[in-house]
């Protein structure tokens, strides 16, 4: 069992680092999204990540409800 609670990320058992092959195509274009929002490649990397898990969670819980939401 999760020491931090059923519903909380337990940090000590995620990887510490995830490579990712990426076109050169898509390293360009984080490169100058970087560049011209100041953030980090590696951010941008999580921040696409996390936009798209809310939008697979999202179409989840839509499916689940019926398509009512």
């Amino acid at each position: 069992m999760n020491p931090a609670g059923p519903w909380e990320i337990d940090q000590t058992r995620l990887p510490q680092q995830v490579e990712l092959d990426l076109p050169a195509e898509v390293m360009d274009w984080l490169q100058k999204r970087s560049a011209q929002s100041g953030r980090s490649v590696s951010e941008l990397i999580l921040e696409l990540i996390d936009q798209g898990l809310q939008q697979r969670r999202d179409a989840a819980q839509e499916d689940a409800s019926g398509g009512t939401n």
